[in-house]
């Protein structure tokens, strides 16, 4: 039990209110009776717009001093705290968010073991293996990833890759409440650089791959991959990091930590993969001298995988256990989830990125033996410098590419399929709206061809305006297989 003067005091603000605090969050959404929402400057939100409701709910406010909100549509200054308001003031909220977080719920990671994957893409495959082999060994595990939390029972939606600190923390306090003793948690460049990991340490860390995205945000890739390489200050003493040594910009990270650094890849590593053979059905291949089966697709699943190999085997599960818990890896729900209807075949994934495009097409390729089709959009209010490289990628490995949105947000489509446009390529056809693209290329297809829809995975609504709209590719595909099986009846 917390009581609300102690909590402030020991933060060196003046509070006499002994009432006991049944929770902290800086959503103002989710407080209530007693809980202290602590007013935070977001990036699209600002707290102070919601003092008044949450003061409405019965809560206390923290906020910065000279914050301005509106009460009974009047603008009022917390210049100093007030308690008859419930409104308490410091210099500055986010300079002490990590000791307001560390003071209230603990250190939150010391009694779990805490994994880290971080990435440009990979990371939601990386996470779900992992969380799926610690499963297998009977360990209670918690996953945090892009837009879900998952605790083996429920899925709980939330908005980004990695939440907000206060989230975190209320989402890690639940988790030891459960008797979870296992955290796998996707890590964003964004949480990272906004510090919304500022009180967690992990046992260990994952890099998948560092590419080209969110230019937007960091302007520049070495900002991009030396913010991402910021996630290894946040290691337990004993903590490790695994890289994929394939990708050689990652071994940068052995000159700037000194954590232990475990390697995998084809060449010299420490979980050396060898006898690779890839198929429809999924992928076969040995890691020092192990055979694999997973029923995953594609070379970029055989990195997932070895990587959540090497780190299970880190944590003491031995080959044997590894080989039975990775022969029903269950695939993840819009990466490389292959659809097949009467007389087509699709694989959808949520290849957004250059990289990530050119990846899926080259194993694409490798299996079509008719024509191969993609469709593909690119977000709006996101790094416009990758456009042209996402269009060049999907041309490049197709027959064929149907260019049409993709969350565009604020902006203006055709202006992103115009950038998109400028593609060296000519085999390219545009269509805006993306259930069409999807009706057509069915349409169009031969039993033998393999149409790709990239970029949205398993996303189930799409950005525009502002409004959420209901949209999620693997439904309209089932509507069309179904159309067209009536067809061919």
């Amino acid at each position: 039990m917390t009581r609300l003067n102690e909590l402030l005091g020991m933060l060196h603000i003046a509070c006499d209110d002994t009432r006991i605090l049944q929770g902290v969050s800086d959503d103002s959404r989710k407080v209530k009776k007693d809980w202290l929402f602590v007013c935070r400057k977001g990036i699209t939100h600002d707290g102070a717009a919601y003092i008044d409701d949450a003061l409405q709910k019965g809560a206390v406010v923290l906020c910065d001093k000279k914050r301005q909100w509106r009460k009974n549509g009047q603008k009022v200054e917390a210049t100093s705290h007030q308690e008859k308001e419930q409104v308490y003031a410091c210099e500055d909220v986010e300079a002490i968010a990590q000791a307001l977080i560390e003071l209230y719920f603990g250190d939150l990671c010391k009694h779990l073991c805490v994994i880290g994957v971080s990435g440009t893409s990979g990371k939601t495959s990386v996470a779900c293996i992992i969380t799926h082999i610690l499963r297998k060994q009977q360990k209670k595990t918690f996953r945090i990833g892009t837009h879900e939390v998952d605790d083996n029972q429920h899925i709980q939606a939330i908005p980004n890759t990695t939440p907000d600190s206060f989230t975190l923390a209320n989402l890690l306090k639940e988790a030891i409440q459960q008797g979870f003793t296992h955290i796998v948690m996707e890590v964003s460049s964004h949480a990272i650089d906004q510090n919304r990991i500022c009180f967690m340490s992990y046992d260990a860390i994952v890099y998948t791959n560092i590419t080209q995205d969110h230019l937007d945000y960091h302007f520049t890739r070495t900002h991009y991959m030396y913010t991402k390489f910021k996630l290894r200050r946040y290691l337990k003493k004993d903590g490790f990091i695994i890289i994929n040594k394939d990708f050689p910009y990652l071994m940068k990270l052995q000159h700037l930590s000194d954590a232990k650094l475990i390697t995998i890849g084809f060449d010299a590593a420490h979980f050396t993969i060898e006898d690779m053979h890839l198929s429809e059905q999924g992928a076969i291949f040995t890691i020092n001298g192990y055979s694999f089966v997973i029923p995953l697709l594609g070379k970029m699943n055989v990195y997932n995988t070895t990587e959540a190999i090497a780190l299970c085997h880190m944590l003491n599960i031995t080959y044997e256990q590894l080989i039975a818990s990775c022969q029903d890896l269950p695939y993840v729900s819009g990466r490389m989830e292959l659809m097949k209807g009467k007389k087509h075949t699709v694989l959808l994934d949520y290849a957004h990125t250059p990289d990530a495009v050119e990846k899926l097409m080259e194993f694409a390729r490798s299996i079509c033996q008719g024509k191969l089709y993609i469709i593909v959009g690119c977000g709006g209010e996101r790094d416009r410098s990758k456009r042209k490289l996402m269009a060049d990628a999907a041309c490049k490995y197709s027959d064929m590419a149907i260019f049409t949105s993709d969350n565009p947000r604020h902006e203006s489509l055709s202006t992103i399929l115009l950038d998109m446009c400028k593609t060296t390529y000519q085999n390219y056809e545009v269509v805006e709206n993306r259930y069409f693209a999807i009706k057509y290329t069915i349409k169009i297809a031969k039993e033998s061809d393999i149409i790709v829809i990239a970029g949205k995975g398993n996303e189930k609504t799409q950005d525009v305006e502002g409004r959420m709209y209901p949209f999620d590719d693997a439904d309209c595909v089932r509507k069309r297989f179904a159309k067209e099986e009536l067809f061919w009846k």
